[in-house]
């Protein structure tokens, strides 16, 4: 009788054990997996704007090794980049968005939008302060004014509504 009595103590503390081991691992975490991250909208911008890059980067290395972008052409293959980064805007918009709306995000409007200007508005000051500082020092390495408004032009006519359109 004592042992059948030791038994089924031991028993019982076996099954404790097995559900104090089973509230380890995936049941601790189960809840916080499918929780949209505290910065989703700024997440987003982020995924959209590295999909756009990154479609952009592989564009131009397949028509470079393709043959249609030659390193002998100057120009060509900045031209092509900024072309190609442009035309991906649609692919960027629609990533960024999609994934913001699956995260339950409400101003999808600002997240496209904020996916069009951030990075390229970035990058675009930092040219122009440096293209500034180049024009100061008379450096031949500036770029022509014309030239910087038709990137502007180009930015604000073309990419932004691609990236509303996706």
């Amino acid at each position: 009788r004592d042992i059948a009595g030791y038994n089924a103590i031991a028993a019982l503390a076996d099954e404790e054990n097995d559900e104090d081991k089973e509230e380890t691992g995936w049941k601790l975490v189960h809840a916080d997996v499918f929780r949209p991250p505290s910065a989703s909208m700024l997440y987003t911008v982020f995924v959209g704007t590295g999909v756009q890059i990154f479609i952009t980067t592989l564009s131009v290395i397949c028509f470079s090794a393709v043959g249609f972008l030659s390193p002998a052409r100057r120009g060509s293959l900045m031209t092509a980049s900024l072309v190609f980064y442009m035309l991906c805007g649609v692919v960027a918009g629609y990533v960024s968005s999609r994934l913001y709306k699956s995260f339950r995000g409400r101003q999808w409007q600002l997240c496209t939008i904020l996916t069009a200007t951030f990075f390229p508005g970035m990058a675009f000051f930092v040219f122009l302060f440096f293209n500034i500082v180049l024009y100061f020092l008379h450096s031949s390495a500036s770029a022509p004014f014309l030239d910087v408004v038709i990137v502007a032009a180009m930015w604000c006519c073309v990419s932004i509504p691609l990236v509303f359109l996706g």
